[in-house]
């Protein structure tokens, strides 16, 4: 639905262009059809007059209809969305065996957002336009995370943050938005359920052309929250 009212919103001229154009089109041939039928000496004659008013009537009244929506939709809809589409975390099975690599024994847990980084690099991260500014490459998390990041990425249409395993390109969406953010909060991700283990976070922007840009992808590791 957000993306709906992002495309009407962003098309709206070209919408009531469209719906004008095709209603006049229509409102002569109404016009037409009235005329031929007020000429008409048969009945035959007067019968194909209105089957013509009819059609180009409710040809002219959809386009008067969808005109009406595009104004209530983008007038009175889309200011009241909500800023994010949150999409569930999926249960994962916590009997089956990792497939990633374990921190080692003497590592002790720390509280979210404190642990000490490892070597490792991000990747796609853009600072000022596309980043996550309270997460840094090999952090470690045992809680819920409040992310926060940036996405001010020319053509914006909007953004979605979603996980992974390393090596494996198989991701988990989390949520989405289409707002853009400057070292602003952009979301929270429930790691409870998940087991422990290296992740691999990104951020992602689809253009307007409803194209994917080469993502922000920062490693990190889950630690058992028990």
């Amino acid at each position: 639905m957000i993306e709906t009212l992002g495309f009407l919103t962003k098309n709206e001229v070209w919408i009531y262009i469209l719906a004008g154009g095709i209603g006049l089109l229509y409102l002569r041939k109404v016009v037409q059809a009235l005329e031929e039928r007020r000429a008409a000496v048969f009945g035959l004659e007067r019968e194909n007059a209105n089957r013509q008013l009819a059609s180009a009537g409710s040809m002219f009244g959809l386009m008067v209809l969808l005109a009406a929506a595009e104004f209530v939709l983008v007038t009175f809809v889309s200011p009241f969305m909500p800023q994010e589409k949150i999409l569930p975390t999926p249960t994962m099975n916590l009997l089956a065996t990792p497939t990633v690599t374990l921190p080692p024994a003497s590592a002790s847990p720390a509280a979210a957002g404190t642990g000490t980084p490892v070597p490792a690099k991000s990747n796609g991260c853009i600072p000022g336009q596309l980043e996550f500014t309270n997460v840094v490459p090999g952090q470690e998390f045992s809680k819920t995370i409040k992310l926060k990041g940036t996405t001010n990425v020319p053509g914006f249409g909007f953004y979605k943050y979603e996980y992974g395993q390393p090596g494996q390109n198989n991701w988990v969406t989390i949520a989405a938005g289409n707002e853009i953010k400057i070292d602003a909060e952009i979301g929270a991700w429930n790691i409870s359920q998940l087991p422990q283990g290296d992740y691999e976070l990104r951020l992602v922007v689809i253009n307007q052309q409803n194209e994917s840009l080469p993502p922000c992808v920062v490693p990190i590791r889950i630690l058992s929250s028990q």
